[in-house]
């Protein structure tokens, strides 16, 4: 399976018809550079207007923005990795159980995603 693109954003404007200019003006984005920028990865949208591109194109934004989606993923599953290895040596305590658990849980998704 081929790597998802950063951003679908400009497949699904171009599906929905509007220009990148009607675009902007429905993010209350400066202009339609911002659009562009955004369509070629060079800029992440803010939440606000991931949200907002969420809504308008009636699609998910793991699914707008699938390839950002799946580098955070990635990077916040290797980092959880990491985090647990260096609390090994904190001494045990109820906040030290409680991250163990989360971290692990992200970690050890990404090895059930493997398999």
């Amino acid at each position: 399976m081929s790597d998802p693109l950063e951003s679908y954003l400009r497949t699904y404007r171009k599906l929905s018809g509007f220009t990148q200019t009607e675009i902007a003006y429905l993010l209350q984005a400066e202009s339609a550079q911002t659009v562009s920028r955004l369509e070629r990865g060079e800029q992440v949208p803010d939440l606000v207007q991931a949200f907002s591109l969420e809504v308008l194109f009636g699609v998910p934004l793991e699914q707008l923005f699938a390839g950002i989606q799946r580098k955070a993923k990635m990077q916040t599953q290797n980092r959880a990795y990491l985090l647990a290895k260096l609390l090994a040596d904190e001494p045990e305590s109820v906040e030290k159980s409680l991250k163990s658990q989360t971290l692990q849980r992200i970690y050890r998704s990404a090895l059930d995603e493997e398999a």
